[in-house]
């Protein structure tokens, strides 16, 4: 008999003790007065009697063990709901004089099941090129027993032992179920306005389990395709030194050094944002030929470029100048510009180099001595030069004593005419006049005059 862990009720069991009677025979004979017979078959034979009819007898009992039991008469049950975590067993028995017969008495116990399910992540994203991923799923048990039940630990229920929902996955993006791994691939997203999303579901199956069965879902997203540009800027580079020449007035030639490049950067937009970084690194070094252009005074003549890598010459020749008056102009040296350049690049695209030339120099500097060579005291000595009508003084003594020399420094224009002017008469001078070069050094004799 067998009841459930919460049932208490009598159970009816019944007794029957009988008896029959059997006999056989066989013959045998003796030739020594009885002590060794010859015995024949038995009769019936020796597996079977001739049985009598069964007949009621007495029987001890019924006897209980197992204190869990009650036994009253003919009834028996638990005495209590079995809370345990282990069945509840007895044993009831009768006997007579020739046998013995048991009823085995169970009580179960409390017996639960819990299942659950998880997964190795809630959700994925994919980029809008799509592609693949795995997704391990973990169906799960545990058994309980008792009043209040008590769990046991939870381990993994038989693989693959749960279902697989797609329906809420959007088109392009699919996942199929191997084993406890669900594997989810999307195709590349070529829409720029927006991305998918979806879910599936996974739901533990076991047949045992009653109710709603338990289910974990994962999200699936994907973004929307993005789109990007890149671009090259530039960052041009452009000076000249020195950025003027001066030419005395014989002429010759000099030149200028020109640096002219550019670097390099580049910068991306996203859905046509802003190109960033704003302030990108440059780097790289391009040679950028730069184009020289005419003097605007003849006088200076501008040469070609020369040169490569960023840096580059251009070379200017001045005719001699035989005026006294000093020539000017200029030139232009322009540099070529591609690309995007203006947000970076400060250096103006074209350069102006001054000319400048001085005129023939009409003066010469000489230094001179004055002596006194008239045999007197003079006094109130001048000595000059003309130039037409003009006259200019370089040397003056109030008074100057016989042989007396006096020494001074003058700069006076080319081709002049020395004279003098004493305060006593008869007095000349010696050289009167002359042409004179740059550092000459002139004795200027005061002489009687004949």
């Amino acid at each position: 008999m067998s009841w459930s862990w919460n049932d208490t009720s009598s159970k009816s069991f019944s007794v029957s003790s009988q008896k029959r009677d059997g006999e056989r025979h066989r013959d045998g004979t003796s030739n020594d007065g009885g002590n060794t017979w010859n015995w024949g078959n038995w009769v019936p034979s020796a597996s079977s009697y001739n049985w009598g009819n069964w007949y009621n007898v007495t029987y001890s009992g019924p006897t209980l063990s197992g204190s869990s039991f009650s036994i009253s008469g003919s009834t028996v049950k638990p005495t209590s709901n079995n809370t345990g975590s282990s069945s509840r067993t007895g044993t009831i028995t009768v006997s007579n004089s020739g046998d013995s017969a048991t009823l085995s008495l169970s009580q179960g116990i409390n017996r639960d099941y819990d299942y659950r399910i998880r997964v190795s992540s809630n959700s994925y994203n994919f980029s809008s090129g799509g592609g693949s991923t795995t997704i391990t799923v973990y169906p799960e048990e545990r058994t309980g027993t008792g009043n209040p039940v008590v769990w046991g630990s939870w381990t993994a229920s038989s693989t693959g032992s749960y279902d697989l929902s797609t329906s809420s996955l959007p088109s392009g993006i699919s996942a199929s179920k191997s084993g406890n791994t669900v594997t989810v691939t999307a195709t590349a997203n070529s829409s720029t306005s927006s991305g998918r999303s979806g879910s599936f579901t996974v739901t533990h199956y076991n047949t045992a389990y009653s109710g709603s069965r338990p289910s974990a879902s994962v999200s699936i997203t994907q973004d929307r395709k993005v789109s990007v540009e890149t671009r090259e800027v530039r960052k041009y580079f452009f000076s000249v030194s020195p950025s003027s020449l001066d030419f005395t007035s014989d002429g010759g030639s000099k030149s200028v050094t020109v640096t002219s490049y550019y670097q390099t950067a580049t910068q991306t937009s996203t859905d046509n944002g802003p190109w960033l970084p704003a302030s990108p690194t440059f780097s790289g070094k391009t040679g950028v030929t730069p184009s020289a252009g005419s003097s605007s005074n003849s006088a200076f003549s501008v040469s070609s470029v020369s040169g490569s890598s960023g840096t580059y010459t251009v070379n200017v020749t001045a005719s001699s100048n035989s005026s006294t008056s000093n020539r000017s102009g200029s030139f232009d040296i322009s540099q070529s510009r591609s690309g995007n350049y203006s947000d970076f690049t400060s250096d103006d695209s074209s350069l102006n180099v001054r000319l400048s030339q001085s005129g023939e120099d009409n003066t010469v500097d000489i230094t001179y001595t004055v002596i006194n060579n008239s045999g007197r005291y003079l006094n109130g000595v001048q000595l000059g030069y003309s130039i037409g009508t003009e006259r200019r003084t370089i040397f003056t003594a109030s008074t100057i004593g016989i042989n007396e020399q006096r020494s001074g420094r003058a700069i006076i224009s080319k081709g002049t005419v020395i004279w003098n002017i004493v305060s006593t008469p008869q007095v000349s001078i010696i050289p009167s006049s002359g042409y004179y070069n740059n550092g000459d050094s002139i004795v200027f004799s005061l002489n009687p005059f004949k």
